[in-house]
Order: C-alpha cells, then sequence, then structure tokens
C-alpha cells in the first residue's frame, strides 16, 4: 500500500511542477504534496535541499518558470554540481 501512495504522490507532484508558473511555488506544492503523502522528513528535507539549490541555478541563470527548464540547463547544473564536488550527484 506504501508504493502506491508514492507512486500517487509522484503522478501529483509531476502535475504540480509542470502546472505551475513559478518555481518556489512549485517548489512549495511539491513538498506539500510529499508530507500529505507521508514521506518521511528526511526524504522531504532532501527534496527542499536539493531541489532549492536547482531552483537557485535557474533564477541565477534567468530561468524563473517550469516551461523554460531544458535539457540543457539540467547538464548545466548537473556539470555545476561536478565542478564543487558536490556529495550530492
Amino acid at each position: 500500500m506504501s508504493t502506491q501512495k508514492s507512486h500517487d504522490c509522484s503522478n501529483i507532484a509531476s502535475y504540480l511542477l509542470t502546472a505551475e508558473n513559478n518555481l518556489e511555488k512549485s517548489l512549495a506544492s511539491f513538498l506539500l504534496v510529499c508530507k500529505v503523502g507521508q514521506l518521511s522528513l528526511a526524504t522531504i528535507h532532501n527534496y527542499s535541499y536539493m531541489v532549492g539549490r536547482f531552483i537557485a541555478f535557474c533564477s541565477r541563470n534567468g530561468v524563473t518558470k517550469p516551461p523554460q527548464i531544458t535539457q540543457l540547463i539540467v547538464c548545466l547544473f548537473i556539470q555545476e554540481l561536478q565542478e564543487t564536488n558536490s556529495a550530492y550527484i
């Protein structure tokens, strides 16, 4: 049954992340869905931290809305993580 909750949470979160027109609001909506889906506090904290870092990267690069996120933006973010020797890759 917990697998079903997790799966439903992913579907709802995916919808919210693409439906919102603001990255910060999308993150807040996503975290709310995770809490309602009863994900662990550690998981929610990790999601908040990593997605928050991605949103900060996007903002620094002029990306403010989910539809503006491209494969190139994601690759540049991963490259930045690799260059800073992040333990979260």
